[in-house]
């Protein structure tokens, strides 16, 4: 089974990119577990997107996520919070609402690891950026298996 929500693919500005690197904006579910329509989840995206462009977001610090098995960088979370809100708002209407058991804390997962209380990097030597471009959202939508 694979996610369903609204995901901003993430690219390091002078940097290699990580591969299907993104940061999750509304996380609906396990694709078989809910029953989301998609029509109004793109619609919602659409409205979004015709309103914003991408932008660079500051790369806050370094944490472990995941109960130990991955290693994220935490983004500032004021602009992405309005991006959320607005979706929230648009699907709502609709009756669709987040599936999130957790606050939304803004991060990229870099690494998926073993258990480890500390962070562990995707290859050596990796520069922990002090921004990311942040693309506009986009959907991701279960066994389709990549962003759209």
């Amino acid at each position: 089974m694979s996610a369903l929500g609204v995901v901003m693919p993430v690219h390091f500005p002078g940097s290699v990119r990580i591969e299907r690197v993104h940061c999750t904006l509304i996380y609906l579910g396990e694709e078989g577990k809910v029953h989301v329509p998609k029509r109004p989840v793109e619609a919602a995206v659409a409205r979004l997107n015709s309103q914003i462009d991408g932008a660079n977001v500051r790369v806050k610090g370094v944490e472990v996520f995941g109960n130990g098995h991955c290693t994220v960088l935490t983004l500032e979370s004021w602009l992405l919070d309005s991006w959320r809100r607005f979706i929230d708002v648009e699907l709502r209407r609709d009756g669709i609402h987040s599936a999130s058991e957790w606050a939304f804390k803004p991060h990229i997962t870099i690494n998926k690891h073993d258990e480890s209380k500390w962070p562990i990097f995707p290859w050596v030597p990796f520069t922990i950026p002090t921004q990311v471009w942040v693309d506009n959202p986009v959907l991701w939508w279960g066994s389709e298996g990549k962003l759209q």
